[in-house]
């Protein structure tokens, strides 16, 4: 394989598709940085890695696009609209023939950098960025709607609660406004670690992965997280992998200068938590 050639080994199945065998994609030429978006959209595929977004379909690719920054996140909407937040701004295309198009927001940088996407259970779309906070999309127009930074991380819960994950804490939107889990948190308001890096819902809960902690929040129980300790090592721990299923289980694979710790936490029966 020469460095321009680039062979995808994609496990549809961990992506969402039925399918259990391996789909094998040779790119003409390699991404410039690692893959950060793999979507379903249009009988084929959306994969992105820096500035390059590549549509796959019938295990070839069709067609490729450069866009104005790296991709860093993506959400198709129910009209099937493909979002993407880059690191110039938020970009939306509409159809494999379409060019890209950049979206501006309500921010003194109305092109700032995005870093996460999600639907809420109204499929109304959110955005996160690392300097003006988060943005909702209601009908054609937006408005301001949180204005902690730098936001990491967006989901819904099948409650319909939407969770925002920050360098500042973690946000739970309410019917009151916003409720807010961190170090300094009291009561039942409090949160191990204040960097909440990713968010992933599930039909029972949310796990939330911090910078050195977990926690779970049933989504009956939203005020008494579970927590678990660090896993890995924080003065060198550089990248972990989660693969969650249900019933609300999650397998992280941490890599740091010790090499890999594989971890299973599971709510099944109870709580657990174990690494080797």
């Amino acid at each position: 394989m020469t460095p321009r050639t680039l062979l995808w080994m994609v496990l549809l199945v961990v992506a969402g598709c039925r399918t259990t065998q391996p789909v094998t994609v040779t790119l003409p030429a390699s991404l410039p940085e690692p893959p950060t978006v793999l979507l379903p959209w249009y009988d084929g595929w959306l994969l992105g890695g820096g500035k390059v977004l590549w549509w796959l379909r019938d295990k070839r690719p069709i067609h490729r696009w450069t866009l104005p920054a790296a991709v860093q996140g993506g959400v198709v909407d129910p009209e099937g609209v493909l979002w993407l937040g880059t690191g110039a701004g938020l970009v939306r295309l509409t159809a494999p023939t379409a060019q890209p198009e950049r979206v501006p927001l309500p921010a003194l940088n109305r092109f700032p950098s995005v870093t996460t996407l999600t639907l809420d259970a109204q499929q109304r779309l959110w955005v996160g960025t690392a300097q003006h906070g988060v943005f909702l999309r209601a009908d054609t127009s937006w408005r301001p709607v949180l204005a902690a930074a730098p936001v990491y991380a967006l989901a819904t819960t099948t409650d319909g609660t939407v969770w925002v994950g920050t360098g500042i804490g973690l946000f739970r939107q309410t019917s009151d406004g916003w409720l807010v889990y961190s170090e300094e948190g009291t009561a039942n308001h409090g949160l191990p670690d204040n960097i909440v890096e990713r968010l992933v819902a599930l039909p029972e809960g949310l796990w939330v992965i911090m910078s050195e902690a977990v926690s779970f929040f049933p989504v009956d129980e939203v005020d008494h997280p579970v927590e678990f300790a660090y896993l890995g090592h924080p003065a060198t721990a550089s990248t972990t992998w989660w693969t969650c299923r249900s019933p609300a289980t999650c397998w992280p694979r941490t890599m740091d200068s010790s090499g890999y710790a594989n971890c299973r936490i599971s709510i099944r029966t109870g709580v657990s938590g174990s690494c080797a």
